[in-house]
This record gives C-alpha cells, sequence and structure tokens, in this order.
C-alpha cells in the first residue's frame, strides 16, 4: 500500500498490481529501446578498467563514452562532451599523497624526538 504502482516498461502493458519486477534482455531486436543504453557505462575509473577488462598499464580516459553536442553557434564544428571520471588515479595525485605520507613521517619523527627528551628530563 502507498507504493507507486508501475503499469508499463517502455511501452508494454504489463499487470497493475505489479510493483516491482526485474528483467533481463535476452536477445536484441532490430532497433534499440529508447533511453535503456543511454546511461550504460560507468563513471568509476575501476569499473571501466573492469568493464574494457583493462590492466594498470592502460589509460582510463581513453575508454570513456563521449556524447556529440550540437551548437547553434558553430554548425560545422562537432563538440564531445565526456563524463568526469570519479576515483581517478594521477600523476599529480600520487605525489600529493606521496608527500602528505612524508610529512606524517617527519611528525612522527618529531614526536618520537620530543617524547625521548621528556624522558630523559623527567629521569633527571
Amino acid at each position: 500500500m502507498g507504493d507507486r504502482q508501475r503499469k508499463s516498461v517502455c511501452g508494454c502493458i504489463v499487470g497493475p498490481d505489479i510493483a516491482v519486477f526485474a528483467l533481463v534482455i535476452v536477445k536484441q531486436g532490430e532497433n534499440d529501446i529508447p533511453g535503456l543504453k543511454d546511461n550504460v557505462l560507468p563513471k568509476r575509473a575501476t569499473k571501466i578498467g573492469s568493464f574494457f577488462n583493462l590492466g594498470k598499464e592502460d589509460d582510463v580516459r581513453k575508454y570513456i563514452v563521449r556524447k556529440e553536442i550540437k551548437s547553434a553557434k558553430k554548425e560545422d564544428t562537432k563538440p564531445y562532451t565526456a563524463p568526469k571520471i570519479q576515483h581517478l588515479v594521477t600523476p599529480l595525485r600520487l605525489q600529493c599523497r606521496c608527500h602528505l605520507y612524508s610529512l606524517a613521517r617527519v611528525a612522527e619523527k618529531k614526536a618520537k624526538v620530543a617524547a625521548i627528551k621528556a624522558a630523559h628530563e623527567t629521569a633527571a
């Protein structure tokens, strides 16, 4: 009670009493179903790599599906847009991470030296 009841899926009429159902596409027909495969590809870098069976050395950015946009100002050019890749590990990101880890190691050494000095001062 209270849930939205789905009465059609892509133009196919089903029973009015069915709230949720799962579909598996077994065979593709002559025409594509509109809206079904618009945003199928993943955005996360690791999922893109597993989707296209890429290794660590392959560049994930080359395997993004780009959409063509019609420009009103320039009719002869075809600009493309691509989704932003989430969790993309770039050389700059690795450099920042390495720098943060080195700062943490320096702070740890300073804390150890300060603790040793404090222990010697209390003992003397």
